[in-house]
């Protein structure tokens, strides 16, 4: 697999616009200054939070509708794949031409050369088969860390601010000491996954997996 083809899911170098702020405790300090703590019951929040998490949001979306698309192709391929599995195996077992004379010699040795020939050929395309669903996995652990390192670089940005927020607030102790995200369900995630499960399916029933 060409991980430059990824380069985008490593968590090492990733960017989120709109996340990175200079001096988020101070930050926090003015706005609970200014009164822009508001309330949806015990859940607090603050527009620069909500503006932070747009952004996480926005970005992950764009993530999964990124790797939903480089799915695409996979799938296409696969299914290609399948169908010729499929009709290779549907001539399994033919009956050899009866009789032992050259002719009937000549047919039974060209059955028998491309039954061969059709034998390498499954073998190749399983082992495609298996190579596209490791790189799918591949590519799904790759999403998951490249998830999990944009959500610890969110927390400490909004960390690092709501520390300002309580230090400033005289009603801290009415605080959470951590507000409560909301993740956004996308429209992206749900077509990665949908994508993602059809071509593990497809794949798994040929592999026996």
């Amino acid at each position: 697999m060409k991980r430059k083809k990824y380069y985008y899911l490593d968590p090492v170098i990733i960017r989120i616009p709109g996340i990175k702020t200079l001096f988020e405790k101070s930050v926090g300090k003015r706005d609970a200054r200014q009164n822009q703590v508001c309330s949806n019951g015990e859940v607090h929040t603050t527009p620069f939070i909500d503006a932070k998490v747009n952004s996480y949001n926005a970005h992950i979306e764009k993530l999964l509708l990124k790797t939903t698309n480089e799915l695409a192709p996979m799938i296409q391929e696969a299914n290609s794949l399948l169908v010729e599995y499929s009709l290779m195996e549907s001539h399994k077992g033919g009956e050899l031409p009866e009789g032992c004379g050259e002719e009937a010699q000549r047919q039974k040795a060209a059955v028998a050369a491309n039954y061969a020939l059709e034998e390498r050929r499954k073998e190749e395309i399983l082992k495609r088969l298996a190579k596209i669903r490791t790189e799918s996995d591949i590519v799904d652990e790759m999403l998951v860390h490249c998830q999990e390192r944009a959500e610890r670089l969110l927390n400490s940005r909004i960390c690092r601010y709501w520390s300002g927020v309580l230090c400033q607030n005289p009603d801290k102790d009415k605080l959470e000491n951590f507000p409560k995200i909301k993740y956004q369900d996308s429209p992206g995630r749900k077509a990665y996954v949908t994508n993602k499960e059809k071509l593990h399916t497809m794949i798994d029933r040929v592999l026996n997996l």
